[in-house]
């Protein structure tokens, strides 16, 4: 066994003994995942933007962007820092593959669609970068009753504006 087999084969035994727990979606799956898992009366016609805001961070749930003023953006939304040092009463991990969580401080702290909506800053940023030639269109088969052409959102662009590249590129989907 060659020496990077070796490493390989370390690196991966420790990533499974730690317990981290990561998955990578492809639009679809997420968008099927979203509407499992959320409050269908006020969030169902989010899941094209979710996914899409998602797909800046790769659709990867241990998505780990540090930038060189020691604040990050982490999970699948690419949740920034100083929103998770806000919420000081958080618990979870951002970075496994429970998105539930990600999907909570998202939608209502970073989106605001918890109906307490103040501020429309960083939707319609998300908005507006999640739509005409910045995307690509994809039909998905969302579950049995929406079985086609329900449209999510692929970014062309794998950086969002603002942030500096990745640390951590890894994508199945493109």
């Amino acid at each position: 066994m060659s020496r990077v087999h070796a490493v390989l084969s370390v690196f991966s035994g420790l990533l499974v003994i730690g317990g981290v727990h990561a998955k990578v979606f492809s639009p679809c799956d997420l968008a099927q995942e979203l509407h499992r898992i959320i409050d269908v009366r006020y969030l169902y016609k989010e899941i094209p933007l979710l996914v899409c805001a998602a797909g800046f961070q790769n659709y990867d749930t241990q998505f780990f962007n540090k930038k060189p003023d020691g604040t990050y953006y982490a999970g699948i939304f690419g949740i920034h820092s100083s929103t998770i040092k806000w919420m000081a009463r958080y618990k979870g991990n951002l970075t496994d593959d429970d998105i539930y969580d990600d999907l909570t401080i998202f939608s209502n702290h970073v989106l605001q669609l918890d109906g307490q909506q103040k501020d429309d800053t960083v939707y319609d940023y998300f908005v507006q970068n999640c739509k005409g030639k910045d995307v690509e269109r994809v039909r998905c088969y969302l579950n049995p009753y929406v079985t086609k052409d329900y449209i999510v959102y692929h970014p062309k662009s794998k950086s969002s504006p603002g942030r500096l590249k990745t640390t951590r590129t890894k994508n199945t989907y493109s």
